[in-house]
């Protein structure tokens, strides 16, 4: 599906149903809960520090800067993030090399509208995500 169209290019969504079944989701965000160490970030805007309404946690190589806030480089990927990775990797035929994990505790949780435009993801970046937990 084509989202949207500007003038930086044409922005596109697949879906995949049935990438997961319910009981292998439930077991999945189990695991993330537990495993993940997610950690509540200060976000800057304005120059006005605040707390991100959301926990994160990253893996890469690299580190990652968004919105002024940077995350240290974490390449200890937990092997239920690997095979997830794997899987899709197989069923896009693209390579990722990093994961930003944000985990959304209540209905005060959420993350603003945004462009996956920074500079370290290259001109033409391709996402994948993956949502567990109560549906959207």
């Amino acid at each position: 599906y084509e989202i949207s169209l500007s003038p930086t290019g044409v922005s596109r969504v697949c879906l995949y149903p049935g990438f997961v079944d319910l009981k292998e989701a439930d077991w999945i965000l189990e695991q993330l809960c537990q495993d993940v160490p997610w950690k509540q970030r200060m976000g800057i805007r304005e120059d006005i520090t605040y707390p991100q309404p959301r926990l994160t946690a990253w893996y890469g190589e690299l580190p990652y800067t968004y919105s002024r806030v940077t995350m240290e480089p974490n390449p200890h990927w937990l092997p239920v993030l690997w095979t997830l990775k794997s899987r899709i990797e197989e069923n896009t035929g693209h390579t990722f090399n990093s994961l930003l994990c944000n985990f959304y505790r209540d209905e005060k949780d959420s993350v603003d509208w945004h462009s996956d435009d920074e500079p370290s993801l290259g001109s033409c970046p391709v996402i994948a995500s993956l949502s567990f937990g109560a549906t959207r």
